[in-house]
């Protein structure tokens, strides 16, 4: 809509946006959300390459210390706790890494998401930054934490997830 005023419209002024529209029909029209259980088969899928990438490199990290603890003569049982939580850290890196390196990348996807042929935009459909995407996949703690987080993707209007509304983001058909 031009602006009316004293002078005329504008044909210079930037273009409305009624922001009330769904996002896909915003940025071209050409987008479609990813629906409930596209994102979840796209979710097992990545969840079993974390799996396996952060077993078998805290499985060579754990193994290293305890060849090393051995060789200085300290006591395995006394580092068990410390190896414990050096393993769950490292989970936590593989996963964090894994979300948010693949999903600021020029794809825009995880192998999962890629598998599901899905994306992770901005809500102008623009790629996103791995600070973004980082905060998106911490948001995903919060989303577990509410219980609802996941659950309330079906019923918003651009299909998105808690996390998703707090990065700003949309899961869409690539």
């Amino acid at each position: 809509m031009a602006r009316n005023d004293q002078f005329g419209s504008n044909p210079f002024a930037a273009p409305e946006m009624d922001l009330s529209t769904p996002a896909e029909q915003r940025i071209s029209g050409r987008f479609i959300d990813a629906n409930f259980w596209q994102r979840f088969v796209a979710f097992i899928v990545d969840s079993i390459i974390c799996w396996l990438i952060a077993i078998i490199l805290a499985f060579a990290v754990g193994i290293s210390i305890g060849v090393i603890l051995t060789i200085n003569g300290d006591d395995l049982e006394r580092s068990q706790p410390m190896l414990n939580r050096l393993g769950y850290l490292i989970g936590v890196v593989v996963w964090w890494l894994y979300f948010a390196l693949q999903e600021s990348s020029q794809l825009g996807a995880t192998l999962g998401k890629r598998a599901m042929s899905l994306k992770v935009i901005g809500l102008s459909g623009e790629s996103i930054s791995f600070w973004r995407a980082t905060g998106r996949y911490f948001g995903k703690y919060v989303s577990v934490l509410v219980l609802i987080g996941y659950l309330i993707q079906p019923f918003t209007e651009n299909k998105q997830a808690l996390h998703d509304l707090m990065a700003g983001t949309l899961v869409i058909r690539d």
